[in-house]
């Protein structure tokens, strides 16, 4: 039952807000006395809400209620309030006619066949609608109310009647209530705003995986990413430390062209001083020949020494001169002794350059190695950046390709709301007919009871 009653009359509303309110404890409110409405319990197949509106008429807004006591208590609630007129259907009364439904059920189509009704109110369906026959047209009901003895009440799909007393009803659509028509519509509304909620929870679902499998791809991508960054590091490294090795061979071999000029030159003075050398032995030779052939003779002539003075002059001069040969010698000796000491010195620098140069080529060698890894490992190292390359690409298109996918769904979605927000104007659209249509049913019920 719709909380504000909007497609009923006045007396209706009146009673049923007042039962929903449970605003006083009048006898007709309590213990469950109003079971509904008679537009509740019953609901047509697709296409049939004209006929049955049309059969019942008014009596779609009948309100059923316990017993006839609850009936009359809510009748005079609504004369003391002058709130308007209502029918009651008090369902421990109520009589059926007695029509048997089964007799010519081969032959007619009877309308209560089309109709679904509440558990618990058959009795009451039946007692409106048993002795209903619904026909395609009017020329068809005219045909089976002239051949039909029984007092039947036959309707079209369209609304219009021939009562079983012969009385024919009809015309347009619009002077009818519609109730029926108008639930049966709310109820495909809502199912299809239910379908749409449900579409609309699906995508966002489906775009929430999406999304998460984009993050995913994200940080497979950025995993990616990193590994080329570091292949990319690696190779720097090694292009590095193929460059150093490449400089300090270059300085090892200029070192050793410079250590072997330095050995090449301690060399020729080492042979320099040896000529020196043997020079100064050669004449320290003959200096003691000559030394020796002066003392032989000052010993032959020592008995004329005194006499001779011209001699012993040539003695004091030998005598200097082997002096001065002496200091020669002497400083021959230091020299020879310091180039010696310089010879050691060089021996021992070339020695040292000797075992430096061996360092250089074994670090040489090392070098060529770590380079001949490194070009082993360059082509590996490159091989991997080409496949992180191609997997980072493909990793790109599958982005792109969720990307235009959640693009896609978004749409999607945009149109589903779109869609939706139609769907719930239609409703208000229908809202505010339902209220014309009361209030010119309104109009023509006073300007008639005028």
């Amino acid at each position: 039952m719709a909380d504000n009653f909007e497609w009923y009359k006045d007396g209706v509303k009146a009673v049923m807000k007042k039962y929903l309110n449970k605003e006083t404890t009048n006898s007709f409110l309590e213990n469950d006395a109003i079971l509904g409405l008679m537009a509740d319990i019953i609901e047509p197949e697709p296409s049939f809400e004209t006929a049955v509106e049309a059969a019942l008429g008014e009596s779609l807004q009948y309100i059923l209620v316990k017993d006839q006591k609850t009936g009359l208590d809510a009748i005079n609630y609504l004369q003391s309030n002058s709130a308007g007129r209502s029918g009651f259907i008090p369902v421990s009364s109520i009589k059926n006619t007695g029509y048997n439904l089964s007799e010519n059920s081969n032959t007619q189509e009877y309308l209560l066949k089309h109709i679904a009704v509440k558990p618990g109110f058959e009795k009451i369906a039946e007692s409106f609608l048993e002795n209903v026959i619904v026909t395609t047209d009017i020329a068809e009901a005219i045909t089976i109310n002239k051949s039909n003895d029984n007092c039947q009440t036959i309707v079209t799909k369209n609304g219009d009647i021939i009562s079983s007393q012969g009385i024919m009803i009809g015309g347009s659509k619009d002077n009818l209530s519609g109730i029926l028509a108008k639930k049966q519509e709310l109820k495909e509304l809502e199912g299809l705003i239910e379908s749409i909620n449900k579409k609309l929870e699906s995508t966002s679902l489906d775009k929430k995986e999406l999304e998460s499998e984009v993050r995913l791809i994200e940080s497979e991508l950025q995993k990616l990413i990193e590994n080329k960054n570091k292949t990319i590091q690696n190779k720097t490294e090694a292009e590095k430390r193929l460059y150093k090795a490449d400089e300090d061979e270059k300085y090892a071999r200029k070192h050793l062209e410079i250590t072997s000029l330095e050995q090449e030159h301690l060399m020729g003075e080492e042979i320099d001083i040896d000529e020196e050398m043997a020079r100064y032995d050669n004449e320290l030779a003959e200096i003691t020949s000559e030394v020796e052939d002066a003392q032989h003779k000052v010993t032959e002539t020592s008995g004329r020494i005194s006499s001779a003075e011209n001699f012993n002059q040539r003695i004091m001069d030998l005598k200097l001169k082997l002096t001065a040969f002496n200091a020669g010698i002497e400083n021959n000796y230091n020299t020879l002794k310091r180039l010696e000491e310089f010879k050691d010195e060089g021996i021992k620098q070339f020695k040292q350059l000797s075992e430096e140069i061996n360092k250089k080529h074994q670090k040489r060698t090392n070098s060529k190695q770590k380079i001949c890894e490194y070009e082993k490992t360059l082509p590996v190292m490159y091989n991997d950046m080409t496949l992180l390359e191609q997997e980072l690409e493909r990793n790109e298109a599958d982005y792109h390709a969720i990307d235009d996918s959640l693009k896609e769904n978004d749409n999607v979605i945009t149109k589903i709301q779109d869609e939706r927000e139609k769907t719930l104007q239609k409703i208000r659209l229908l809202e505010i007919e339902r209220s014309q249509r009361y209030i010119k049913r309104e109009n023509i019920t006073n300007h008639l009871e005028s």
